[in-house]
């Protein structure tokens, strides 16, 4: 039932995102990049993998890592 309710609350959040940037609003990820520098992105970024590797594992860490690679070379807003 977690994984239910995790898919629902992202599937929410990209509606969300959806509507902010056909409305033409800044967009969820807009909004964090704004709010940091670039050195403060990473900083937090090797955190979060840091704490993912340690409390879910290698797989999961390699998962996301490839996912914060791809993420950095196509998802960014180019700001």
């Amino acid at each position: 039932m977690d994984g239910i309710i995790t898919l629902i609350i992202l599937m929410l959040v990209g509606v969300y995102d959806l509507y902010l940037y056909f409305s033409g609003q800044l967009t969820i990820s807009q909004h964090i990049h704004k709010m940091f520098p670039k050195a403060i992105d990473l900083v937090i970024l090797c955190v979060i993998l840091g704490v993912v590797w340690y409390g879910l594992g290698l797989s999961t860490f390699v998962v996301m890592t490839i996912g914060s690679i791809l993420g950095h070379l196509f998802f960014q807003s180019g700001d």
